[in-house]
Parts: C-alpha cells; sequence; structure tokens
C-alpha cells in the first residue's frame, strides 16, 4: 500500500504541469489568437512528463533512451535558432515603437491621471514599454476592467456631457487587425 502512495505522489507534479495544456486549448477553442509564447509553458510540462515517463523505464534503459530523447530535441528543435517562431513573435512589434514614441512624447507631457484608455489585447505590450516612463497597470482602462471598459469603448474619449474631451490625446492608439497603428486625429 506505501508504494502505490508513494508512486502516485512521484507523478502529482508531471500531471500538474500537464494540466496547463487546458488553458491555451480552451482559449484558441473559443477563438483567441494563436500566439507561440502561450505555448512555452507546456514544453515544461512536455519535459516533465518525458522525464517521468524515463525514470519509469528499467534503470539500464534509462540512459540510452534519455539520450535518443534530447539527440532528436536538438534535432527537431536547434537551439540558439535566430528564426525560432517564438522570436520572431516576439520582435513583430519592433517596427511600431517609431510611432509610438510620439504617442509616450505626448502622455507623458499631457497625462492628467485620468486612466487612459487601451486594449490589453493589442498593446499590453505596450502598457508594458510605458511602465520605464513611470505608468502602471492601474493607469490604464482596459478589457480585463469589465462594466467599465465597455462603457468606455462605446464613449471613446467623452466626457460625461458628451461632448469630445480635451484631454484626449490627439494620437491613439487602435488595433487593426494583426498590427497595431498610429491613429492621428
Amino acid at each position: 500500500m506505501e508504494r502505490g502512495t508513494t508512486r502516485a505522489r512521484r507523478l502529482i507534479l508531471p500531471l500538474a504541469l500537464a494540466a496547463c495544456v487546458v488553458l491555451p486549448l480552451c482559449a484558441y477553442y473559443k477563438g483567441h489568437p494563436v500566439r507561440i509564447r502561450y505555448d512555452v509553458p507546456l514544453v515544461a510540462a512536455a519535459a516533465a512528463l518525458t522525464g517521468t515517463a524515463v525514470a519509469l523505464l528499467p534503470r539500464r534503459a534509462r540512459g540510452v533512451v534519455g539520450l535518443v530523447i534530447v539527440a532528436l530535441a536538438a534535432w527537431q528543435v536547434p537551439p540558439f535558432d535566430a528564426k525560432a517562431p517564438v522570436l520572431v513573435e516576439s520582435q513583430r512589434e519592433a517596427p511600431n515603437k517609431i510611432g509610438r514614441r510620439a504617442v509616450t512624447a505626448y502622455l507623458e507631457s499631457h497625462w492628467n491621471g485620468q486612466p487612459i484608455l487601451m486594449s490589453m489585447g493589442s498593446l499590453g505590450h505596450y502598457m508594458h514599454d510605458l511602465s520605464a516612463s513611470g505608468f502602471a497597470v492601474k493607469d490604464f482602462l482596459h478589457e480585463g476592467n469589465g462594466e467599465i471598459w465597455i462603457y468606455a469603448a462605446r464613449s471613446r474619449g467623452r466626457s460625461s456631457s458628451g461632448s469630445r474631451s480635451r484631454n484626449a490625446p490627439k494620437a491613439a492608439m487602435r488595433s487593426t487587425g494583426k498590427r497595431s497603428t498610429i491613429q492621428t486625429s
């Protein structure tokens, strides 16, 4: 009885790591755009499960099977590949950084402490970049704010009287398809 309990305890961590596959699969099933970075935790889960499977093999076979697995992994996905999909995806927004400097400069000089309406889904990386200028996530109104976001998105920079706010930035970020661009008004 004790042996079965010990074996079950050894499997808890790898199975918990394998459970992380549920979140990205559910997101993709619901129509969330596929992003390679969301699947990176699955690599850790796959490694843990593979290591667990190798550990369950007879002692004599473990070394050989381990070497074969490492060789297959290095052959399938060469390490230090400059064109690795996760690196290509991470550089997708690099050309837009120049245009965003104007928006950042405007926000730094004109921001009056009011929440900034910005989509975290398409511009979360820019929110992160703005932290270098002293902005925090709490300074933004985004989809995660639920009904407040919906109301603000419908109002689009209007004050409670319905007129356009004088403090609204002249350069606003907007998402068009897969690329984020700057729209000047």
